[in-house]
């Protein structure tokens, strides 16, 4: 039989990695439209970086009302310029839906080739790339939001893929390109470094990786400080107190160990643990659950080590092939639950309309706010803040803030306030303020000017 010509076998490969990451992008593109059609996306995060994507694009840089100004006060990743090149290319929040799918989609078609030419076109690989791509970790990024957690999934795959093939210039490459992604990408690199003199004992190239870390780490830091200084939300989570011994601050560790098939001796594993210690050691219980878009690189380093133990091994071991399944079996009722089909994923949302109309009845120069749940869907050129009530139920808006109106979802509790909160404030018991609009269970209503001298929300006289 005639050995097939090395340039079908490269056409194969390329077809192989290219419908790993076509299925990949289809499923996170499809789940994350079809939420946002069913007035599911919140302002934390599409609302805010769609104002900084509409900020990107227009060349003033990530900026939005919601966090307050400059993205770069809260987290270093200029790699959200890419979500200003999908608005350039089409100026709705989908789009940056569509930008995160390619990402994701892309990361996974790269895993694809890394699995094939460790274990050719078989069932082994095909199982580790399903459990792959139905798993939490990435199928969480596609369910909660758009984030630059997702946009760095290429740098982090490429990065693993690098130090399996033992290629230093590459893993110095990839490690460079992460530090465009997070402010915390530099604890990845110093992991790196350290599997890398695991592996082969090089002190000086491990040296220069883990001094790129240390940098990298140190420089976007020093960038969130100068920009917004120590009143950044971002540094209360991480100096706030450890807060006791939660059980869920495991579930990042019990993730990878449960993404890597129960393998704990590869030195790989390395790359994800201190963003994992970092993270259980914040205060904000969002960065240890598996809900949001935190464990995308635990997924990625997962499946690396999974698919270099089962090559190692030449089969998949029955606790191996049980972590498979069971990820699979999750990720794909996780998807189910999100019912993708239920909606046309192009259709113009109702609370979008809903929100158009309230627009039309306040001055296109008015300031406003929108709460969590109505956020998304107001455009970003009128640069809506955020809306929040505190616990004493009085409204809380930026100093910046001089005068506004707020668009809210009074039926519905988030992290705006409960509906009781909200329902208070509408009935002007909290604050004084004009009569509510409700349309469609949104109401729009005139806030309060805000007092910058006592930092206190004061009533407008009537």
């Amino acid at each position: 039989m005639t050995a097939p010509a090395p340039g079908s076998l490269r056409v194969r490969g390329v077809l192989w990695a290219l419908a790993w990451a076509g299925v990949a992008f289809v499923l996170y593109a499809d789940i994350g439209m079809v939420r946002y059609a069913r007035s599911m996306a919140g302002a934390y995060d599409l609302g805010i970086f769609t104002q900084g994507a509409e900020g990107w694009a227009s060349g003033h840089g990530p900026v939005s009302a919601i966090k307050g100004g400059s993205l770069f006060a809260d987290h270093f990743s200029p790699i959200t310029a890419l979500f200003g090149l999908a608005w350039k290319l089409w100026p709705d929040p989908r789009s940056l839906l569509v930008m995160q799918a390619v990402t994701l989609g892309i990361a996974v078609g790269m895993i694809a080739a890394f699995a094939r030419e460790r274990l050719g076109e078989s069932f082994r690989a095909a199982a580790v790339l399903a459990a792959l791509v139905s798993g939490l970790p990435l199928l969480s990024a596609a369910i909660a939001a758009p984030h630059e957690t997702a946009l760095g999934a290429p740098m982090y795959a490429g990065l693993g893929i690098a130090l399996y093939r033992a290629r230093f210039r590459a893993v110095a490459g990839w490690s460079l390109a992460c530090l465009l992604v997070k402010e915390d990408s530099g604890l990845i690199i110093a992991g790196a470094a350290l599997a890398w003199y695991l592996v082969h004992r090089r002190l000086r190239q491990s040296g220069l990786l883990l001094a790129l870390g240390v940098a990298g780490f140190v420089a976007s830091n020093a960038v969130i400080w100068w920009v917004r200084g120590s009143g950044s939300a971002y540094y209360g989570y991480v100096t706030e107190s450890f807060g006791g011994l939660d059980p869920a601050r495991a579930l990042p560790a019990v993730m990878l160990l449960g993404a890597a098939g129960l393998v704990v001796r590869d030195p790989l594993l390395l790359v994800a643990v201190p963003g994992i210690v970092w993270r259980s050691l914040s205060g904000n219980r969002n960065y240890w659950v598996p809900e949001f878009h935190y464990d995308v690189l635990t997924g990625i380093v997962g499946a690396l080590v999974l698919i270099a133990a089962v090559q190692r091994e030449g089969r998949m071991l029955p606790r191996r092939a049980l972590v498979v399944g069971a990820m699979a079996a999750v990720g794909l009722g996780t998807a189910i639950g999100e019912r993708p089909w239920r909606a046309d994923p192009l259709n113009r949302p109702e609370k979008e309309v809903v929100v158009s109309m309230l627009l039309t009845t306040i001055p296109a120069a008015g300031t406003l706010a929108a709460d969590q749940s109505v956020g998304a869907y107001v455009p970003p050129d009128r640069h809506a803040s955020m809306f929040s009530i505190d616990r004493q139920g009085t409204l809380a808006l930026t100093p910046e803030t001089t005068s506004c109106w707020v668009i809210m979802q009074p039926a519905q509790g988030d992290l705006s306030g409960t509906v009781a909160q909200k329902d208070q404030w509408l009935a002007g018991k909290a604050q004084v303020g004009v009569d509510p609009l409700v349309l469609a269970a949104t109401g729009a209503k005139g806030c309060p000017a805000w007092d910058a001298r006592n930092a206190l929300p004061r009533k407008v006289p009537s």
